[in-house]
């Protein structure tokens, strides 16, 4: 059986150009038609010469826009704007596509990142139409960028040769890849993987999925991911920790439900919640309660197309996950979430939260989920994915407790 062919720069660029296209071109062509309209129509111009050599001329401009938004996409494709070395300058794509590369798009950074904004926009449909583009699950190499790790033994022992009994997994959030966690390193240091890495306290791995499936559909995902690297894992795994951030925190909790019946399921000793919308996303609800709105006027109802064409997983931050959402059995749940203003009482916070999660949301307490919960001010919902102070969080519960002659130490 031949293998699948690599996903190119020109398949991801064309997809993110296509998508742009119908966002800035398309709907603000049909909105700006729509006034037109209902101005000439207004002043009685619209069945006149001026009327008709108007729509015209807009007809034109925007159709001009367009093309050269799709001259944009194709520019993509160039080496320059991936950052590309000149050894993967391989092949070029033929019949008309000259100038867009047909490379790699794992071989670079803004390619990868590229590839995961487009699956959170519209992963599902990409993995419905088995396009190449759509994100596999797959186990990441903590320090070795754009690594996908198979799960075998010889292979992870070759990978991690001072592997230990204690396993890190972190879940990025929604357009976000496993290459998310390494936020703004020169201003806050390096990322939790390479800080518990140093310690030498566990082993972290990342995991990179589709974030524009259904958050259960990535659940379940996670979960057999885990199961497969706790299987030929190269020590005997007696602990592990889940760290989840946005949309990743949804996805770990989904995972328990696939992970029940597994022998490792009850070593899920902590489970880390980073600006988790547990109880939803105002912004998905206020996009959703929107577009009947919008429809009514057709001024703005192009934009109601838009935002309905949003992915199923965008969708599942409406209202998070759910009250029956089944818990890791022994698992100690700890959420984080920030606040823009320097209070959790402060105005700026409770308006507005991080900016995408609100701070009972990311507590957690009406999901029923029973957790210590640590406020981050003055920082927005990406902070959180480097935080010095949530670094020293994650040391924190990964040293082994004492058992002292009173009780727990």
């Amino acid at each position: 059986m031949s293998s699948p062919r690599p996903t190119t720069v020109a398949d991801t660029a064309g997809l993110a150009t296509l998508y742009v296209d119908r966002l800035l071109v398309e709907t603000t062509r049909d909105v700006h038609q729509a006034i037109a309209r209902r101005v000439l129509t207004a002043t009685g111009q619209r069945r006149t010469p001026i009327g008709r050599l108007y729509e015209g001329i807009t007809g034109a401009v925007y159709g001009g826009i367009g093309l050269a938004t799709r001259a944009l996409g194709h520019g993509l494709g160039r080496a320059g704007s991936l950052d590309l070395a000149p050894d993967t300058l391989a092949h070029r794509l033929t019949a008309g596509r000259a100038g867009v590369l047909a490379v790699d798009v794992e071989k670079a950074a803004r390619g990868r990142r590229l590839r995961a904004i487009v699956n959170g926009l519209i992963g599902d449909v990409l993995r419905d139409q088995a396009s190449p583009v759509a994100i596999t699950a797959s186990v990441r190499h903590p320090t070795r960028s754009g690594v996908s790790l198979r799960l075998r033994p010889d292979d992870l022992a070759e990978a991690f040769p001072s592997a230990t009994n204690r396993l890190v997994v972190f879940v990025h959030g929604l357009c976000e890849d496993d290459e998310g966690w390494s936020h703004r390193p020169a201003e806050r240091g390096p990322s939790y993987l390479r800080v518990i890495e140093a310690a030498g306290l566990a082993t972290p791995v990342a995991v990179r999925y589709n974030s524009g499936q259904a958050v259960r559909d990535s659940g379940q995902e996670i979960a057999s991911l885990i199961n497969g690297l706790v299987d030929a894992w190269p020590t005997r795994i007696d602990q592990i920790m889940l760290v989840g951030h946005s949309m990743g925190g949804l996805v770990v909790r989904a995972a328990a439900a696939y992970a029940e019946q597994t022998w490792w399921a009850e070593r899920v000793q902590h489970v880390v919640l980073l600006g988790c919308p547990n109880d939803g996303a105002p912004l998905e609800r206020l996009v959703t309660s929107t577009i009947p709105v919008l429809r009514r006027l057709p001024e703005v109802a192009p934009f109601a197309d838009v935002l309905d064409d949003r992915s199923v997983g965008i969708r599942d931050l409406r209202d998070g996950i759910g009250v029956d959402a089944m818990l890791w059995p022994r698992a100690e749940y700890h959420c984080i979430g920030a606040t823009l203003g320097a209070g959790d009482r402060a105005w700026a916070g409770r308006m507005f939260g991080d900016l995408l999660v609100l701070l009972d949301s990311a507590r957690g307490t009406a999901a029923q989920v029973k957790a210590d919960f640590r406020h981050i001010p003055g920082a927005h919902h990406f902070d959180l994915l480097n935080h010095p102070q949530i670094a020293a969080d994650l040391l924190h519960w990964l040293t082994p407790r004492v058992e002292c002659a009173g009780g727990e130490g």
